[in-house]
């Protein structure tokens, strides 16, 4: 509502506020929270954001990145070593 006043015309959210008791305060009020909203909607798209970029980078303690040997080589490779 508060938008759909402020499109509307600036001469009649100011007439509105001039007539009405208190809706300049309540406007005042709805703008701030929208501000709030706004600024928290960031923070967390940016956290989700932060959050992909360690998993695609391999910080969050996953595989990527890291080298895998299977145990077959690992198997093989100690019985190469030994002296039989």
């Amino acid at each position: 509502m508060a938008a759909a006043l402020e499109t509307d015309s600036p001469d009649t959210l100011r007439l509105l506020e001039e007539h009405v008791p208190r809706l300049a305060a309540v406007m005042e009020q709805v703008r701030h929270l929208l501000d709030i909203v706004a600024v928290d909607e960031a923070a967390a798209s940016e956290a989700k954001s932060k959050k992909r970029r360690q998993v695609q980078q391999g910080g969050n303690g996953g595989f990527k990145g890291k080298i895998m040997v299977s145990a077959a080589a690992v198997t093989s490779t100690k019985l190469e070593g030994k002296q039989m």
